[in-house]
């Protein structure tokens, strides 16, 4: 699910969180610089997505070393032996 926005973002996917909020994963560029922003969206009653400011923003050095953690709490959690 890629869906280009017309500020040059790009939303790679979405978790839905209940039935009025989701995180949504964008990849978006910033003076040069390309993040992968990782956001909570709600929607409202109208049925239209709204960000709000719990989220964060990784660059792609950053976003390397927190897939090392996810990877290792992957592993955690199948019982894997870490030793």
């Amino acid at each position: 699910m890629n869906e280009v926005k017309g500020n040059g973002e790009t939303v790679i996917g979405k978790i839905r969180r209940g039935d009025d909020s989701f995180l949504r994963f964008t990849v978006k560029e910033i003076n040069g610089t390309r993040y992968l922003d990782m956001r909570i969206f709600c929607v409202n009653s109208m049925g239209k997505d709204y960000p709000t400011p719990r989220g964060l923003s990784l660059t792609k050095q950053s976003l390397l070393k927190a897939k090392q953690h996810i990877d290792t709490a992957l592993k955690m959690m199948n019982g894997e032996d870490l030793s």
